[in-house]
C-alpha cells in the first residue's frame, strides 16, 4: 500500500509550557500521525529528563470527543508493540546538548492499512492536541513542536480505526486490588497498564490481572502478570534504546525500559573504561574509572539497553493483533472490570484500551 508524508504543522517555537491545538486539514486517510518534539538542554546536566517526560498528554479531538487521550510514555509504548522497534529520537542528558523525539500514533494494524485507518473527512473538525510541561534544566526558549502525517494515497477511508486512550489512573497501595471498569462500546485489541518510570518493574507492582465480565459470568483473563510478560516478550520480541549520560561513578540511570535484560555502555575517553549493571526496578547502574584509576567524574557515556515493557507499559493482548475477529469482543457483556493486585504502594498506574472503533 502506498502511504507518503505529509506536514501538518511545521516545526515552531513553543513556549516552556502550554497546550496547542492543530486541525487535521487533510482529506486522504491517515495511517500515521507524528508528534515531533524537540528542545536544548541549558548549561548542566539533565538527568532523566528526555523529551517525552515533557509532553503530558496527546489527544485526537472532534469537537468534545476525545478519540484518542495518551502522554508521550504510553504512546511511545504501544507504538513499540504496535511496530515492533522504538521509535526514533535521540535522548542526550549531557549539558547544552539537543535532544529530540519523533512520537508515533498509528491508526491501523500495520503501516499502510488499507482496512484501518483514520478518515478526517468522517469528523467535523478534527485536531490533534498537545499538552507539554517545563523544567528548569533545560533552555528556555529552546522547545519546538511539530505535527507530520503519512497519508494514504488512491484509498477509501476505513469504515474502522485502532485508538488508543486512557480510562483512568489511580495510585497504587501495597496490598489490594485496584477494579477499573472497561468500555464496552467498540471492540478491544489491547489492554495496557502504564506504570510511571523509576518504580520497581511491572510484574513486581502489580502481580496478578483478573478480567471479569458480567459479575463472574466469565472471565476472560486471570493469570500472573510475570506469565503475561513473558508471553508479551515471546509475542512482541524486545526492544533497543540509545541513550546519552553525563555520570558520576556508581549513578542510576533510567533505560526507559519495564525490564531490561542488557546494558551496553562506552565512554568518548579511550582510556576510561565503565562498566553498566542492571538494577532491580529496570534502571541501569554506571561504574566506571580513568585508566589512572580515578573513579569517573561527570564523564560522558553512551549506552544501548535492551528489554521489554518499554516505558513500563505492560500489553494484555485478545486475539490475533491482525484478526479483527479475535478481538476482545466487551459488547458482548453489560460490564467488564479489570481486577488488578498490588504488591507496591505509591506508584501511579494508567489504565488503557485499544479500541476497534467504526469512523
Amino acid at each position: 500500500m502506498q502511504y507518503r508524508d505529509v506536514t501538518i504543522q511545521p516545526a515552531m517555537a513553543i513556549a516552556n509550557a502550554g497546550t496547542a491545538t492543530f486541525d487535521i486539514d487533510v482529506t486522504q486517510p491517515l495511517t500515521q500521525i507524528e508528534v515531533v518534539f524537540a528542545l536544548t538542554n541549558a548549561a548542566a546536566r539533565c538527568p532523566n529528563l528526555p523529551c517525552h517526560t515533557q509532553i503530558t498528554r496527546i489527544e485526537l479531538v472532534d469537537g468534545g470527543t476525545v478519540y484518542a487521550s495518551l502522554d508521550a510514555a504510553q504512546a511511545l509504548g504501544d507504538f513499540a508493540y504496535n511496530a515492533g522497534k522504538y521509535a526514533p529520537g535521540w535522548n542526550d542528558e549531557r549539558a547544552n546538548s539537543g535532544q529530540n523525539v519523533t512520537i508515533p500514533i498509528r491508526f491501523g494494524r500495520y503501516l499502510g492499512d488499507p482496512l484501518r485507518n483514520f478518515d478526517p473527512t468522517k469528523l467535523r473538525n478534527p485536531q490533534i492536541r498537545v499538552t507539554w510541561i517545563n523544567n528548569a534544566l533545560h533552555l528556555a526558549g529552546s522547545k519546538t513542536l511539530g505535527i507530520r502525517a503519512k497519508i494514504l494515497d488512491g484509498v477509501a477511508g476505513a469504515s474502522s480505526c485502532l485508538f488508543t486512550t486512557a480510562v483512568r489512573t489511580f495510585l497504587t497501595v501495597a496490598a489490594g486490588i485496584e477494579v477499573t471498569e472497561l468500555p464496552t462500546d467498540y471492540p478491544i485489541r489491547r489492554l495496557y497498564f502504564a506504570l510511571n518510570t523509576g518504580v520497581p518493574v511491572s510484574p513486581s507492582v502489580i502481580t496478578w490481572a483478573r478480567l471479569d465480565c458480567d459479575e463472574g459470568k466469565f472471565i476472560a483473563l486471570d493469570r500472573s502478570t510475570w506469565e503475561l510478560a513473558e508471553e508479551a516478550e515471546e509475542i512482541f520480541g524486545t526492544v533497543m534504546l540509545r541513550n546519552w549520560y553525563n555520570v558520576n561513578s556508581l549513578d542510576w540511570r533510567e533505560t526507559w525500559l519495564g525490564i531490561t535484560h542488557i546494558v551496553v555502555a562506552n565512554t568518548e575517553t579511550a582510556a576510561d573504561y565503565v562498566n553498566a549493571r542492571v538494577g532491580d526496578d529496570g534502571r541501569t547502574q554506571l561504574c566506571g574509572a580513568s585508566n589512572a584509576g580515578v573513579a569517573l567524574a561527570l564523564a560522558d557515556v553512551e549506552t544501548c539497553a535492551q528489554g521489554a515493557l518499554p516505558h513500563s507499559v505492560f500489553p494484555i493482548v485478545f486475539g490475533d493483533p491482525m484478526d479483527p475477529a479475535t478481538y476482545f469482543n466487551a459488547g458482548a457483556y453489560r460490564k467488564v472490570k479489570l481486577n488488578l493486585t498490588q504488591a507496591f504502594a505509591g506508584i501511579n498506574c494508567t489504565i488503557l484500551v485499544q479500541q476497534d472503533r467504526p469512523m
